[in-house]
């Protein structure tokens, strides 16, 4: 848990509309905007794939979700 707080020290988790903390791994859900997906690729996160109607991506432990 301790390491996923860690993490969470370094995003801005107010681009996303949901914030979900587990023991080793951050799922953050928010807007599909141009705003947010140029926020990802501060943090590093740019491979977005499209399923499901939304898109999302993976780096390290966290998890990004963003609906339309």
């Amino acid at each position: 848990m301790n390491k996923s707080l860690e993490i969470l020290n370094s995003v801005d988790v107010s681009f996303f509309y949901c914030c979900t903390i587990w023991k080793n791994e951050i799922n953050l859900q928010g807007h599909s905007t141009k705003e947010v997906l140029d926020y990802c690729k501060t943090i590093g996160i740019e491979n977005f794939t499209f399923n499901n109607g939304h898109l999302t991506a993976k780096k390290d432990n966290i998890n990004i979700t963003l609906t339309y």
